[in-house]
């Protein structure tokens, strides 16, 4: 793999599993179109879908993300025998996109919803969504905090 992939793990994922870093560089190995990818993991339970603090993204048939929301998306009554998925803070970028994406400006739904990966879709680029088997234990809140020194 050429140096041209630039992967970010946001401050609030202290404990990411390194097999997920490797995980969300693969897509560019076997897909030109990809400029940018990130993992997400199914949902245990539906208080977590309910949590503001726990992003959710839904995807397309090909794998690249559709939306991302801090509300439960799409609704469906809490319905846990859906599937939702729960986006976790790492990405990475084709070198080239990176800058083009630190040109854009903040857009509407980045603004509404508290995230910047909105601004990539709402200029028309897509993510790339992997499939990770693995949570992570984001640190959002100081119960969050406290959850993670109990966890070990």
């Amino acid at each position: 793999m050429h140096c041209d992939i630039v992967v970010n793990v946001q401050g609030d994922e202290p404990f990411i599993d390194p097999l997920s870093i490797d995980k969300v560089i693969k897509p560019f190995s076997g897909d030109k179109s990809v400029q940018v990818a990130t993992p997400a993991v199914k949902f245990k339970n539906v208080n977590d879908v309910r949590d503001p603090n726990k992003v959710k993204v839904i995807v397309d048939k090909n794998g690249d993300a559709i939306y991302f929301s801090r509300s439960p998306i799409p609704y469906d009554g809490y319905d846990m025998k859906f599937s939702y998925l729960k986006h976790i803070g790492i990405y990475s970028f084709r070198k080239k996109f990176l800058l083009t994406f630190g040109a854009l400006k903040k857009t509407p739904l980045e603004l509404k919803e508290k995230l910047e990966q909105l601004r990539i879709i709402e200029n028309g680029y897509k993510i790339r969504v992997v499939m990770i088997g693995k949570d992570s234990i984001a640190i959002d809140t100081p119960d969050d905090i406290r959850r993670a020194l109990a966890n070990g």
